[in-house]
């Protein structure tokens, strides 16, 4: 009973990890809201277990192998982690590049780890060859995650330059952006009906049928 809880920590902790952020912070202007996991469809969830099957196999074969309870607990770990992913991508396609592959450097970690405890004692050779191959992956895993944020960074670094020009722009030419501003104010005939919210698809209501006397 120790041996197949502690199969299924394993199991799911990678599971867990899914595409895992290496950083909280959103890009200006790219920010996606990720719905809580409750409030999720079927299909999202379809999405994110097809994305599981591609690009992190072993670990798919471990959450398929799971009885169906263990795979309802699993369920929104796996929609949170792949909405996530989504989030941090973004449009931005090299990022999503190397996310990808961090998501592949974890499912062969998980393997490997698999493979490692199921080594009989007394094959230390094996058990060496193992833990080698582990320590590369993990290594491979590190420098992936440094990469992207490396990458992200400096994405981040050029929005803002972009930004600082534009506000040493507006700074330059504020009386004017000031005197445009205020004409259009001026000119408008109703200011309040432009910014006053419309309802999409309204209707006006039909007019009173006047009948003759």
């Amino acid at each position: 009973m120790v041996r197949k809880a502690a199969l299924m920590v394993l199991c799911l902790a990678p599971i867990i990890a899914l595409a895992g952020p290496t950083t909280r912070s959103a890009e200006p202007g790219k920010a996606r809201a990720v719905r809580r996991p409750e409030l999720l469809r079927e299909s999202d969830f379809e999405q994110a277990i097809e994305f599981f099957r591609v690009h992190s196999p072993q670990r798919y074969a471990a959450f398929m192998a799971m009885n169906d309870e263990q795979k309802e607990k699993a369920r929104p770990a796996i929609l949170s982690r792949y909405h996530t992913f989504n989030w941090l991508t973004g449009d931005n396609a090299n990022i999503r590049v190397l996310k990808l592959r961090q998501v592949k450097l974890e499912d062969d970690i998980f393997g490997i780890k698999k493979r490692l405890d199921a080594v009989p004692e007394g094959l230390a050779n094996k058990k060496n060859e193992l833990q080698e191959e582990l320590r590369r992956k993990v290594t491979e895993l590190v420098e992936a995650r440094i990469k992207e944020r490396t990458d992200r960074i400096e994405h981040l670094e050029g929005l803002l330059k972009v930004e600082k020009v534009k506000l040493e722009t507006d700074l330059k030419q504020k009386d004017k952006l000031v005197e445009s501003r205020y004409q259009e104010v001026l000119a408008a005939k109703d200011l309040a009906a432009q910014h006053r919210p419309k309802a999409p698809n309204a209707e006006r209501p039909p007019r009173p049928v006047r009948r003759d006397r």
